[in-house]
């Protein structure tokens, strides 16, 4: 039996608190009527899904060397699948949503006026990449 290193059961708790947090705040925002509808809101959701995203990369990839009966090497990490894929999705998304809150300010300083009067229709499309806007009563 391997013994389990005192990181990987910190990025596991780390992770998993993250992960669990980011999704409450999110579903709250998301459920919430007078939330849904404010941009600032919704860049914040886009946020904290690309952040779950990116943190069960470190969670699942934990979990994998927990429960291995014996050490993986480092190609066999390498080359885990589910852990890889969300290496791979999660950290361009970060930067993605470093990029989206920074146009989202940088309109607010250009043309304040313009962009008060815009609704959460803009802030729906950049955070799905089309335009759609969730707006249930």
């Amino acid at each position: 039996m391997v013994e389990v290193n005192v990181l990987e059961g910190l990025t596991v708790g780390v992770s998993g608190f993250t992960v669990v947090v980011n999704l409450s705040l999110a579903g709250a925002i998301f459920f919430s009527k007078s939330a849904r509808v404010a941009r600032e809101y919704v860049l914040i959701v886009g946020t904290l899904i690309m952040d779950t995203i990116f943190n069960l990369a470190y969670l699942f990839s934990s979990i994998v060397k927990i429960a291995a009966q014996e050490r993986p090497s480092r190609l066999s990490c390498g080359i885990q699948a589910f852990p890889c894929f969300f290496f791979i999705i999660g950290t361009p998304l970060v930067g993605f949503s470093i990029v989206l809150v920074a146009l989202d300010r940088f309109f607010a300083v250009i043309s304040p006026a313009k962009y008060y009067k815009s609704d959460a229709k803009q802030a729906w499309s950049g955070v799905t990449g089309k335009q759609q806007l969730i707006n249930r009563g």
